[in-house]
């Protein structure tokens, strides 16, 4: 059965009908989430966040881009999992859903949180540090974000 998300306040039981000649239910939920898993990929590679799918590029300069970008996503994906291996992620990326138990995002996505941070850190130090003066109640989050990041690592 698949909850979708809350409509008012309201949410939904759908139910999903998988054909297949698998006899184990829980082979069939793993498979079929593997799926799912990679159509999320080819969405960040088409029009998400390397928004191939625009790429003017001739056939080599193409499939370069594509191993560049299988590169990219797999180093990010490789390091989100250690994030969350380790128990971090809520400090890497947060959701805005405050009810909300379990994390939405990928690996993929929460190695790259990490990346964007970690560049942006060196850039926006002294915002922070003003922000920090600012909201001093904010600081012992800001530094379990840092932990964490550096953790990841």
């Amino acid at each position: 059965m698949y909850k979708k998300q809350k409509y008012r306040q309201k949410s939904v039981v759908e139910k999903w009908y998988l054909i297949t000649n698998l006899s184990s239910a829980g082979k069939i939920k793993k498979i079929y989430s593997q799926r799912m898993g990679i159509e999320a990929m080819f969405k960040d590679y088409k029009t998400g966040t390397y928004n191939l799918e625009s790429a003017k590029a001739n056939e080599t300069r193409l499939n370069n881009l594509i191993l560049l970008i299988g590169i990219s996503y797999t180093l990010s994906s490789f390091q989100g999992q250690k994030i969350k291996n380790k128990g971090v992620q809520k400090y890497i990326s947060r959701t805005n859903e405050k009810s909300r138990k379990e994390r939405r995002h990928s690996s993929f996505f929460v190695g790259l949180s990490m990346i964007y941070w970690a560049i942006n850190d060196d850039l926006i130090w002294e915002l922070v540090e003003n922000l920090m003066s600012l909201n001093p109640h904010k600081l012992l989050y800001y530094r379990r974000g840092l932990k964490a990041m550096n953790t990841g690592g």
